[in-house]
């Protein structure tokens, strides 16, 4: 016997064959590693919600005297609100595609003080129910949850980016009352700027068309009780804030232009392209067309200042200029993809709408 051939033949083989029992060991999905103290024989329960928003059992074992437990689910099309029990007590858990979160505290006082960590969500979640648990108790008046609320969109729903951190804190409800309501003309802004968030974030979530629905009904609400009277307040939460030079070389600020009680479309193109003529051939038929009831504040990603400001000059509309281009934080901040882009602010200073298609902009504007 060639040994030599046995052994060369011997060694891809036990290869191959590791590789597959390596694979088939692997889990396809995600995965939630607990260890709790004080729980020898509790029963802990993964449950998630149905389409209707009830809570349906998942899976359930007994912890033992270890005090770890591990439970596996398939991997995830969306991310998805999971949640634990032990009793009547809760841990809430965000969990996205095959990612692993752990669970660590005390069966005691589960949901209070139980930290989860294994993705950034996760630790968001875990400090947010943190946070609402030390809270709850001086939520006693009107002013003290408008700050609580205030508070929690500077720290966890601004910038959301679609995160399903914004969906749960908004539809989060204490003592069988939802903390926040998008009737109300504050909490409306905060329902806005997560709705916006997931549309261009996450467009592709269930969850979007949702919160938009929530956000257009709830102002469609709004304005028909106020007898379709729309106010800019002075601070907008929502509006994504541009500040940059016009042809005179004097900052205009978005939120200035967008402070008089009309609708705002925001655009984004190049003045000095062979197109640019015909684009603002077309910008100026919207500004015509709505006889100066619409702003218009129209940022230009253009190089050469000179050709740019002899373009811009005889202008009627608010013309700015972002010699950054295509590198601009504005442009990350709208996550400009295509030229031109337009986007549409309500009255109120909600974004609500976007296009790369000019002619559908009179349709997008409410």
């Amino acid at each position: 016997m060639n040994f030599r051939k046995a052994s060369s033949f011997f060694f891809p083989s036990f290869i191959l064959l590791f590789i597959i029992l390596f694979s088939a060991c692997r889990h396809n999905g995600f995965q939630i590693e607990g260890e709790l103290t004080n729980a020898k024989d509790s029963l802990i329960v993964l449950e998630k919600p149905d389409f209707t928003g009830n809570w349906v059992i998942v899976d359930s074992t007994r912890i033992p005297a270890s005090g770890k437990f591990t439970f596996k689910g398939e991997a995830l099309q969306n991310p998805e609100i999971f949640r634990l029990s032990i009793g009547n007590r809760y841990v809430y858990l965000p969990i996205d595609s095959i990612e692993t979160i752990a669970v660590k505290g005390n069966a005691s006082d589960f949901g209070a003080k139980t930290v989860l960590t294994g993705s950034k969500d996760a630790e968001k979640m875990s400090k947010f129910e943190t946070d609402l648990a030390a809270s709850i108790p001086s939520l006693t008046t009107e002013k003290a949850r408008s700050d609580f609320k205030r508070r929690l969109f500077s720290d966890y729903l601004q910038n959301n980016r679609g995160s399903i951190i914004g969906y749960y804190i908004l539809t989060k409800t204490i003592d069988g009352k939802p903390l926040f309501n998008p009737i109300d003309p504050v909490d409306y802004k905060y329902f806005a700027a997560v709705a916006t968030d997931f549309k261009m974030f996450a467009p592709d979530d269930p969850r979007t068309a949702l919160m938009e629905e929530i956000t257009i009904e709830a102002m469609k609400r709004r304005n028909s009780e106020k007898g379709l009277q729309r106010v800019i307040e002075a601070e907008e939460l929502n509006l994504l804030e541009i500040s940059l030079p016009d042809e005179n070389g004097v900052d205009r600020k978005l939120s200035e232009v967008a402070s008089h009680g009309r609708p705002t479309i925001v655009i984004f193109s190049l003045m000095n392209e062979p197109e640019s003529p015909e684009v603002n051939r077309g910008i100026a038929s919207l500004y015509n067309r709505f006889a100066g009831g619409v702003n218009i504040y129209h940022v230009s990603l253009d190089s050469d200042l000179h050709a740019w400001r002899q373009a811009a000059a005889n202008l009627p509309w608010t013309t700015v200029i972002d010699m950054d281009g295509a590198q601009s934080a504005n442009v990350r901040t709208y996550n400009v993809s295509r030229m031109p882009a337009f986007y549409i602010y309500d009255a109120a200073g909600n974004l609500v709408n976007s296009t790369t298609e000019i002619e559908k902009v009179p349709s997008l504007i409410l």
